[in-house]
């Protein structure tokens, strides 16, 4: 029966290492080795899971008591010591191992100073500035999505991930007394990381959701962490409704100010607010004409009305609000074109209407055809 082969964990390197990168390489560490089941008993769990660092006890405190019910004392006694000094050198070659694929100038901390293995994760995690202790809580508060390098979902696993990392272990003080269990996930706890993760992504989507997507909560799926696998699927209609809602929010408040500025009520027939008669359009932009153009030359005439409304430059700088065709359409005059076509008398002939519109009338069909070009609309 062939058994599958694990890959050697790689040297990790102190810097640039991200919170994943740290637990995969601590986790291809411990299967490695813990594929000797001899060491399985220096693991959390096992018999030999605390010992002495060796800088107090060159020993590191591993000692085989010698069974004491056995018929032949002596023969207990120095098969202990023998599993003794097995056990010591087990440990030693553990520690080793490990200390091998550790960063550049731990190698000796972990064989001297290491008391559990624990430990050692918890001193290479400092080492290369993984912080897991509820002190550095705001670092994975203010977490941010990068659209480009995960997808929703995988971000949702960075963050949970970093949020799993915090959970103290049993014996960590709290209020005073120390947790007799390992602290773990619950409802509330798990549906705060949702709504951080969904915040993260855009500010506004937690209270998009509560107010506007109640159909997905059930009596099945009563908190935020049950529908986070479906707010995965539909991410991206839940991005564009938020920015469409901001976007009509933005548009009402620009017409709000726009006639707020002018004294009068947001009214949505802006068509009737008029132009402030002791601050004409064109000074009104003065400060923003500088900005816009810097040395170049700036636009005598600018209408607040097509600039607001997010026309171009060529529109808004041709003429005033009040000369606005948007605003009042009946300014708009149709163009006359005049058109001069000689005709043919004879002075001592009396003038004839019906003789110059016939005059007028051929020698119009003889010229090229005149297109009249119209006003560009604004």
């Amino acid at each position: 029966m062939s058994k599958a082969k694990l890959p050697t964990p790689h040297k990790l390197q102190s810097v640039g290492i991200s919170r994943d990168d740290f637990e995969t390489w601590w986790h291809f560490v411990k299967i490695y080795c813990q594929q000797n089941t001899d060491y399985t008993q220096f693991f959390p769990g096992g018999k030999f899971q605390a010992w002495t660092a060796e800088t107090r006890d060159a020993t590191r405190g591993i000692t085989v008591v010698p069974n004491q019910a056995a018929p032949d004392p002596l023969a207990a006694a120095m098969a202990a010591t023998e599993e003794t000094t097995k056990t010591r050198l087990l440990l030693s070659s553990l520690l080793t191992t490990i200390a091998a694929f550790c960063p550049e100038g731990t190698f000796k901390p972990v064989l001297s100073e290491s008391t559990s293995i624990l430990w050692i994760h918890d001193r290479i995690a400092k080492v290369c500035k993984i912080q897991t202790t509820g002190r550095h809580l705001p670092k994975i508060l203010n977490i941010k999505w990068e659209a480009e390098k995960d997808t929703p979902d995988a971000f949702f696993l960075k963050v949970k991930s970093a949020f799993q990392d915090s959970l103290m272990p049993a014996g960590t003080i709290y209020h005073g007394a120390r947790l007799q269990a390992p602290e773990t996930l619950g409802p509330l706890t798990e549906s705060i990381i949702v709504i951080k993760w969904l915040e993260a992504i855009h500010p506004a989507l937690p209270n998009y959701i509560m107010e506007n997507r109640g159909d997905l909560f059930t009596d099945q799926a009563p908190n935020f962490c049950d529908i986070q696998p479906e707010l995965c699927n539909i991410m991206d209609s839940l991005v564009a409704k938020v920015q469409e809602t901001e976007y009509a929010a933005s548009r009402i408040s620009s017409q709000t100010q726009f006639g707020a500025s002018r004294g009068t009520s947001p009214d949505p027939d802006i068509r009737f607010v008029r132009t402030n008669r002791y601050q004409p359009a064109q000074s009104r932009k003065a400060n923003q004409n500088t900005q816009r153009f810097g040395n170049q030359a700036k636009p005598k005439l600018s209408c607040d009305y097509c600039y607001t409304t997010g026309k171009e430059e060529k529109v808004w700088s041709t003429h005033t609000a009040q000369n606005c065709f948007s605003l009042f359409p009946e300014k708009r005059k149709p163009r006359v074109r005049m058109i001069t076509i000689p005709v043919h008398t004879d002075e001592n002939d009396d003038f004839s209407l019906e003789d110059a519109m016939d005059s007028l009338t051929d020698n119009y069909q003889n010229m090229s055809v005149i297109m009249d070009h119209t006003l560009e609309p604004q």
